[in-house]
């Protein structure tokens, strides 16, 4: 705790536009317990002795701190900084973890989407409505790399539109085609069937009628990007709170906010203690020093 309170830059005394106050390591507290399983207010102000109005602040001002503070882990520069790695990474992933041989040579990770549920709105709930899911949701894309850590977490996105939307809108393949061309050479991501075929974005085959060879590239490749999954399961698992519904009210709480810093703090979990990806293939995280100054010296 006293390394993560350091790397995350809290100051020793925060103070809110209301006059509360309270040290770095309370809020930094705060936050993770808030986030860590879904509760009540008043149950909080019992355990921690602060009013509901101060924890309800604290807590948003720490998550406020590390969104503002930390920008660039959380848009391109996250994944940008990570390009000297990619001839590694299609070297770990085609070699394969304990799921088998990857068949791709040039794969460096894998995307996909999760979608986060939402309390029901009172207004434009057409607009949150997932047919597929039935339920009102928001979206969010997702970057698995095979040493566990998940850069560029991209959204909200409103949960009618799917995934290949939130693909143009996050603009990853000009991301990966920029990479590839300062590398000289194409590397791409696997996503599921939703998302569309280019030199930087690969999908398993969707004819009706699938040959031999066709049948096993997606067979081998439906079992290495479950480590995918992993990821998503780790946010959620973690920091329950992001999959309570109920609290996830779209015109009271700061969704926008608390994914991006729940994949932060995700990250730096994987930095300290590992994660199931980085065991599937083999590969080491990063340090808790480097993962957070990763990407400062890219442009936007």
């Amino acid at each position: 705790m006293r390394r993560l309170l350091r790397v995350l830059r809290f100051p020793k005394v925060m103070k809110t536009a209301t006059r509360y106050k309270a040290s770095g390591e309370e809020v930094l507290c705060l936050l993770l317990r808030r986030l860590a399983y879904p509760t009540t207010l008043p149950v909080l102000a019992w355990e921690c002795g602060r009013s509901t109005s101060a924890i309800s602040e604290l807590v948003q001002m720490g998550v406020d701190h590390i969104y503002e503070t930390f920008e660039h882990l959380r848009d391109n520069r996250s994944l940008e900084c990570w390009g000297p790695y990619f001839p590694r990474f299609a070297r770990v992933i085609h070699r394969g973890g304990t799921s088998g041989r990857c068949p791709l040579t040039n794969c460096v990770g894998f995307v996909d989407g999760s979608n986060q549920r939402l309390s029901r709105p009172g207004r434009y709930q057409h607009i949150l409505y997932n047919g597929h899911k039935r339920c009102h949701c928001v979206k969010w894309q997702g970057i698995m790399l095979p040493n566990g850590i998940m850069p560029m977490p991209f959204g909200p996105i409103n949960g009618r539109n799917n995934d290949a939307f939130m693909l143009h809108e996050s603009r990853l393949i000009p991301i990966m085609r920029r990479i590839s061309r300062r590398l000289g050479q194409a590397y791409c991501l696997y996503g599921d069937p939703a998302y569309p075929l280019s030199r930087w974005m690969s999908a398993p085959f969707k004819h009706a009628v699938l040959n031999a060879d066709e049948a096993h590239f997606n067979t081998q490749m439906r079992r290495t990007r479950i480590p995918n999954e992993w990821g998503f399961g780790k946010i959620k698992g973690n920091f329950a709170y992001l999959d309570f519904s109920k609290g996830m009210e779209p015109y009271k709480n700061d969704i926008q906010r608390l994914w991006p810093v729940a994949v932060i703090f995700t990250n730096c979990h994987t930095c300290l203690y590992g994660s199931q990806t980085g065991w599937n293939f083999h590969m080491e995280p990063p340090t808790l020093e480097e993962y957070v100054h990763m990407g400062e010296e890219y442009s936007e």
